[in-house]
């Protein structure tokens, strides 16, 4: 796939991450919050993020911490740590923090 099309399936398939997304937390998030829990819940399932710490400190009214919770959430595969989900992680982390 080239970014373009990546892009476009993404933008394609953002609103079925959002809508339960929205179901599993009790406070409103950012926008830049709500990307980044949609790009977690994209590579490992609203279901595992509707679980994760990040939506936990979310309802708990732990902005900060909920954005700091990327970190090392879903590193690893099969056991191992892979490079490429710490990355993916510290760039949602980034974005979470971001301002709108």
């Amino acid at each position: 796939f080239t970014k373009a099309q990546c892009d476009t399936l993404l933008a394609k398939t953002l609103p079925k991450y959002i809508a339960p997304l929205l179901k599993c937390l009790t406070v409103e998030v950012s926008n830049h919050q709500m990307m980044s829990l949609s790009s977690a819940a994209y590579n490992a399932g609203v279901r595992a993020v509707c679980k994760s710490p990040m939506v936990r400190n979310f309802n708990a009214g732990r902005p900060q911490a909920a954005c700091e919770s990327f970190r090392g959430w879903y590193v690893r595969a099969n056991g191992k740590f892979l490079k490429g989900l710490a990355n993916r992680r510290e760039a949602e982390r980034h974005l979470c923090l971001t301002k709108d």
